[in-house]
């Protein structure tokens, strides 16, 4: 990273429907704000799994079966059973899109539904269903891609939820330009820009990563070292962070400006930290008052550290 504000493209796919191509099994096109925002940022990746099993549009539904121990998929009216094929393709895609850093897939989809599809008992027109599937296509996704920001577009509309995979996409991306770049310096750059929002989230593994972080830098040899600290990281992006912890570091920046902030700006900022805290404003918000006070009192010390900009801002409320 050459500075701090200029982010690395993620590379991201994307179930297609939601990139406002035709390809629905009903042929409706759908409008995703969120991804027309997504791509000034981010290497976009396309995929609509039952069209490129040779599924027409419009088509016939498919569903997900439960046989026995394991999940099918069905096409209503052609009886047609098309698990193998489904597999085949997404092993296949996978295989040929390994540095992918995120994914969001199209809810309740029975091929890239990740939580809630419907899974039926029976191929049956009448067989009962529970929403406990998962796509099969996505299902190879969450395999193949576990530490990956993968999410579904109904619940990126969550504001934290957003948030944090958007956290998690960019610093992902970040980290693999460092990782294949083997250059320590590059390590260096990451590790020092993205540490207190790693700490933010996790300030025990954070440690660890400060412990790993210096074996490296007096290593000859640090592909162990780099393995471990790449594994940590993953834990540590997992989960959001606590409220109270998220907003250590903007309390800390509250302090930084005091000098320069009137007591009316004080006090709504005391009022922006409770909100955040009872779940009713997203941390944007804070984050978008603290880029305020830079702009006018000093940029350097935001530039310094990924907690304050750790994605473009637009994104947040695409």
């Amino acid at each position: 990273m050459k500075t701090a504000t200029k982010f690395t493209r993620p590379n991201v796919v994307i179930s297609k429907c939601l990139c406002g191509v035709r390809c629905r099994w009903d042929g409706n096109i759908l409008s995703y704000p969120f991804v027309r925002a997504l791509r000034q940022y981010a290497r976009i990746i396309p995929v609509c799994p039952e069209i490129e099993i040779g599924l027409g549009v419009p088509r016939n539904q498919i569903n997900l079966i439960r046989e026995s121990n394991r999940t099918s998929l069905f096409q209503l009216g052609t009886n047609r059973r098309l698990a193998r094929k489904m597999n085949s393709f997404a092993q296949a895609f996978l295989s040929s899109h390994a540095d992918m850093d995120g994914f969001i897939l199209k809810h309740k989809s029975p091929s890239c539904g990740l939580r809630g599809v419907k899974l039926y008992e029976s191929t049956r027109p009448d067989a009962s269903f529970e929403r406990r599937g998962t796509g099969l296509f996505a299902a190879q996704v969450l395999e193949r891609f576990p530490h990956s920001a993968i999410e579904d577009d109904e619940r990126l509309e969550d504001h934290r939820i957003r948030e944090q995979w958007l956290t998690r996409l960019f610093a992902l991306a970040a980290f693999r330009i460092v990782r294949k770049s083997h250059s320590l310096n590059r390590l260096r750059a990451f590790h020092l820009y993205y540490r207190s929002l790693l700490n933010a989230h996790n300030q025990r593994f954070t440690r660890e990563v400060d412990r790993i972080y210096q074996e490296i830098r007096t290593a000859t040899n640090y592909c162990a070292e780099i393995e471990q600290y790449e594994a940590i990281l993953h834990r540590i992006l997992s989960k959001p962070p606590r409220r109270s912890s998220a907003i250590r570091p903007f309390e800390l920046a509250r302090r930084h400006y005091s000098k320069s902030l009137n007591a009316d700006e004080k006090k709504r900022f005391r009022q922006q930290l409770r909100r955040y805290r009872d779940g009713r404003i997203p941390l944007s918000d804070i984050r978008n008052t603290v880029q305020i006070w830079a702009v006018r009192y000093d940029k350097a010390y935001t530039r310094q550290s990924a907690v304050f900009r750790p994605y473009p801002s637009m994104l947040a409320d695409s």
